[in-house]
């Protein structure tokens, strides 16, 4: 079906999936918010800039939102849910077997 698995209202195109679905405006609110209490407190990305380009200068909230955009693009792909806790999980264990200095410049993103 070319209507959008998540939201069931508009054609899930990139535009669609990236900037207007209202299930992955949720989704990005956290992603935000991660990024604005653990990385950058004037993180503000409302027209998704950010998201899109990977233009930050810190490498920390590009690699942060290149994961949002292949976390989204997975779970549209597959038609599942834009889990927070999930990405979350998944953004961790993908720095497993990076170089330390990479790992511990997440380590506070992770804690409480």
């Amino acid at each position: 079906s070319p209507v959008c698995s998540l939201c069931n209202e508009e054609l899930e195109t990139l535009q669609h999936i990236f900037l207007n679905c209202k299930f992955t405006g949720e989704f990005l609110e956290k992603v935000n918010n991660l990024i604005t209490s653990k990385v950058d407190c004037n993180y503000r990305d409302t027209d998704r800039y950010y998201l899109l380009t990977l233009n930050h200068t810190d490498q920390r909230v590009n690699l942060i939102n290149a994961s949002a955009n292949w976390f989204m693009s997975k779970k549209f792909q597959n038609k599942g849910q834009l889990n927070f806790a999930v990405f979350m999980k998944e953004l961790k264990n993908g720095l497993l077997g990076e170089k330390p200095d990479i790992v511990a410049s997440f380590r506070n993103i992770f804690s409480p």
